[in-house]
């Protein structure tokens, strides 16, 4: 496996991608993480990347920090206009204690190998009683079960991309995050699942015929995502974890 300086220099910046993906909010949590954002709040994005969810809650009326490891992901935000530190964000963050209203760490957590030092910091940057934004996908969602009963390990892989770019190395539930959030000093306000159809990247996998199976079978179940909204059986109907929480007291772990 690469370094994390080797994957720097080797991470690709695409900025069409990135300028469409910008062009609206994510649709499975962009309603949600915008009403944790509110409005006139030191905001920290943590794993920022391109800026793509970023540039929303600055557009709502806050004060945005990135903070990003890969220097070419980096200069995308930096193209928007935005504010972005290139730091590791498994290490100490360049800033004093209480220093943000809000804090939202997105799809990052699933991929950190010291998750710990990472809400240590988030902790320790937000003033009192303030409040995170975090998502991860579920490693628990019925499309990963069904998979792993045949043998094939769903999350966190896709032939699209290279191994450092989607490799997944934390595995989180509802329950298990809840926990792990608890432990770090922080009291959960709300949750909501997300959802995919079943994962249409396995069509990559697979011959001509097989592949468009799967990827009717991706649109067939996409329309199953009601019950993850209304957080019905979350921890098995939805592909993904959202997370509102509160600063309490210390941190721990």
């Amino acid at each position: 496996m690469k370094s994390k300086s080797q994957y720097n220099e080797s991470y690709v910046y695409d900025a069409s991608a990135d300028q469409r993906e910008a062009s609206t909010i994510e649709p499975r949590f962009g309603r949600f993480l915008l009403s944790v954002a509110g409005t006139g709040h030191r905001v920290l994005d943590v794993g920022c990347g391109t800026g793509r969810y970023t540039i929303h809650t600055q557009q709502a009326g806050n004060e945005v920090v990135g903070i990003e490891l890969v220097f070419n992901a980096a200069r995308g935000a930096r193209a928007r206009g935005l504010d972005v530190v290139v730091v590791d964000s498994e290490n100490l963050f360049p800033f004093p204690d209480a220093t943000f209203d809000r804090v939202q760490c997105i799809e990052v957590i699933e991929h950190l190998m010291d998750p710990v030092t990472t809400l240590r910091e988030i902790h320790r940057v937000l003033r009192p009683g303030g409040e995170l934004f975090i998502s991860t996908p579920n490693a628990v969602w019925w499309a990963h079960r069904t998979l792993m009963a045949f043998g094939v390990p769903s999350f966190g892989h896709s032939p699209a991309y290279p191994t450092e770019v989607n490799m997944h190395i934390r595995h989180f539930s509802m329950k298990t995050l809840t926990r792990f959030l608890e432990k770090m000093g922080f009291e959960i306000l709300r949750r909501q699942g997300t959802y995919t159809g079943f994962p249409g990247a396995l069509a990559e996998y697979a011959p001509s015929p097989l592949a468009a199976l799967l990827n009717g079978l991706s649109t067939i179940t996409r329309g199953l995502g009601f019950l993850a909204k209304n957080n019905v059986l979350l921890s098995v109907t939805s592909a993904g974890l959202v997370l509102h929480a509160r600063k309490q007291g210390n941190g721990h772990g």
